[in-house]
This record gives C-alpha cells, structure tokens and sequence, in this order.
C-alpha cells in the first residue's frame, strides 16, 4: 500500500492532513499558525475552518485562496485541490497584452461579454442539461435556451 503522504487527497480532510503532515504540526491551530508563516497573513486559513474539515463537517464551497493555500502547504497540485473539494478546475484566463490598447467603451464592453458568459455559464451547470433558461436582468434582454448547446453559439446550418 502506498504511503498516505504520497496520495493525491481525496477529500478536503485528506488535503488538511497532507499539510498537517508536511508542516509536522497535529491541530489546526497549529496548522494555522505555520501556514501564517509559511505563506502571510493574506493566505491565512483560520483555526476554525481547517477544524470543521478535520471534523468531516465542512459543507461550504471554499475560497479559492484557501485551495490554493491548502494545495501549496500539502504540495499538491492546485487541479487535486479543486478535485478534493469536489469543484471544477479552470486555469486562470488571462487577456493578451494587446487588450491593454482598448480604449475605455471597449474595455467595459469586454467585461460586460466575460460577465455574461460567465453568469450563462453558471445558470446552465444548475440547470437541467437538455433545457435552460438563461434570463438576464430586467435592463437586459431575456434569452430561452432549449438544447445542450452551451448559450451564446449558433444553431449548425442544415445541409
């Protein structure tokens, strides 16, 4: 059998103990304590939470900073964090250095699509795959989706 310390976590406790392993600490206190050191105060993972995930109880979606806390202290990848905390991982998007030639208008233009893709994106991955609704604010208009098609694309040509 494989030592635990060589296992990718597969739970958030299992994540909390690599790092409890690698900082040889034995509570979350203490966990809190050395990753405070370890990384600053802006990366701090309180007491309490890292408690309430060695206690199994711990039913809230965590912050990406406490993920990426938690992956560097356990020296995982950032990817096996996200998978034991049962989220999808998305490498960060990052706009080409040309984008910071767009004038004002453009900018809030290029923000505006990015929010609206992302606000489609997260009403279809709660809706049921086969039909959604994507409804924008009352300013905005109302688009009815009834396929798989992610929102936004066109409909294929018919030959």
């Amino acid at each position: 059998m494989t030592h635990p310390r060589f296992q990718r976590p597969r739970t958030m406790r299992e994540l909390v103990e690599a790092a409890m392993l690698r900082f040889d600490v034995d509570s979350g206190r203490a966990l809190d304590d050395a990753l405070v050191r370890a990384f600053g105060k802006d990366r701090r993972v309180s007491h309490t939470i890292l408690n309430v995930i060695l206690s199994g109880s711990y039913h809230s979606e965590p912050k990406p900073t406490t993920l990426r806390t938690l992956a560097d202290a356990a020296r995982v990848p950032l990817e096996d964090a996200y998978a034991a905390a049962g989220l999808p991982y998305r490498e960060p998007f990052h706009l080409p250095p040309s984008a910071d030639e767009l004038l004002g208008d453009q900018r809030e233009a290029v923000i505006g699509v990015v929010r609206a893709l992302v606000k489609a994106n997260r009403r279809a991955e709660t809706a049921a795959p086969s039909s959604y609704v994507i409804q924008e604010d009352d300013e905005e208009e109302t688009a009815a989706y009834h396929s798989p098609e992610p929102a936004g694309l066109p409909e294929p040509e018919q030959p």
